[in-house]
């Protein structure tokens, strides 16, 4: 057995085991890794507090990251209502974490979101074929009308002008986010996406051009995680990529 394979059954072991703990309101926490330890470093060091949780689905990042030993402030963005049911019932146990049923993007409007059978792999955008072959459960089996806001005008709307870390995991749609944060870039301080190196979503833009895009808004890669392997070459298909802002050139 290859060891990717392991690698790839390690984690449908891990995920399984997780998603029957959730059903009591539980979680499988991992010891925080070192690229983890070293963001939750720099956020307090350069006294970042509140954390934007795009496509939070049911709190998994926000539950692994509190756990991790960030203790600001998480606003977390879900628009799928079955997701977000969970996600409102988890955060209710933290006094500091709120939540929003609806999603991140370039327009403050309302949307179709196209729901996968495995929850995590749904969005707003067409899903190409390829996806489909490597994760069966990913197919698209129903929709919702969604809500979408601009995150610079909701966070103005709320009045949050604190340094921010920014977690986007929204299938393909984050590059529509970051437009939609524009006006409000110069209170990111990190920023963590999930994106692709091949196209699984239709007008999905890929990891070269998103790294130039971040880069050029003064941002450095910090980590890279693996998140999906083709485990037929071992092709990397997506990862967690970190930014963090240079702070020598504010």
């Amino acid at each position: 057995m290859t060891e990717l394979r392991k690698v790839k059954i390690k984690e449908k072991i891990y995920h399984s085991f997780n998603c029957i703990l959730n059903y009591a309101g539980l979680d499988l926490r991992r010891y925080p890794s070192r690229s983890r330890r070293a963001l939750i470093k720099y956020l307090a060091e350069n006294q970042v507090h509140c954390c934007i949780d795009a496509g939070a689905n049911t709190g998994q990042f926000a539950s692994g990251l509190r756990s991790s030993g960030f203790h600001g402030a998480i606003i977390s963005f879900e628009p799928q209502k079955a997701a977000f049911d969970k996600l409102s019932r988890k955060a209710q146990r933290d006094g500091k974490w709120a939540t929003v049923n609806a999603g991140l993007g370039d327009k403050d409007t309302s949307a179709i979101l196209n729901i996968s059978a495995n929850s995590v792999s749904s969005s707003i955008l067409p899903m190409e074929e390829r996806t489909t072959l490597h994760v069966a459960e990913a197919s698209y089996i129903a929709n919702e009308e969604i809500k979408v806001f601009r995150l610079d005008s909701f966070m103005k709307a709320k009045g949050v002008s604190e340094r921010v870390f920014l977690k986007i995991d929204t299938q393909g749609y984050e590059a529509k986010i970051l437009d939609g944060a524009s006006s409000y870039f110069e209170h990111i301080f990190a920023l963590q996406l999930e994106t692709s190196f091949v196209r699984l979503y239709r007008g999905e833009i890929l990891f070269d051009e998103m790294k130039r895009k971040i880069e050029d808004l003064g941002f450095y890669v910090s980590s890279v995680e693996c998140e999906f392997i083709d485990e037929t070459n071992g092709m990397l298909l997506q990862a967690d990529i970190v930014f963090l802002r240079d702070i020598h050139r504010l």
